[in-house]
């Protein structure tokens, strides 16, 4: 958590998961796979820069990155090189708000 946020910003993303190990080559990945991607598993990117705080939890230190296709996926590897391919976690990275709509139209007021 956080499930998304914003592409002009370095993000910070807590996974709670399980099996998670201290290791010198932990790595967390954010990446896009299928139609939204034209059908190709791009991989947008790898960061080394990820604190382990217990087995169940770490945090993913991200830069900047612009706006990403949605859905895009946050993955883990205990060696660098090796991803989580089961239970993919979706993250949105955002871009700038173009238009607000509130749904529904019409609000009531009662006193």
């Amino acid at each position: 958590y956080p499930r998304r946020g914003p592409h002009s910003q370095p993000q910070a993303v807590t996974v709670i998961g399980y099996g998670f190990q201290q290791t010198e080559l932990l790595s967390c990945m954010i990446h896009c796979v299928g139609v939204h991607c034209n059908g190709a598993n791009i991989i947008w990117e790898v960061t080394h820069e990820v604190t382990f705080i217990s087995s169940t939890k770490l945090v993913c230190e991200f830069s900047a990155m612009g706006a990403l296709p949605s859905p895009s996926y946050l993955e883990i590897s205990l060696d660098g090189s090796t991803f989580t391919q089961s239970d993919q976690a979706e993250y949105e990275v955002i871009g700038a708000a173009e238009g607000l709509v509130a749904e529904p139209r019409e609000l009531n007021v009662e006193a």
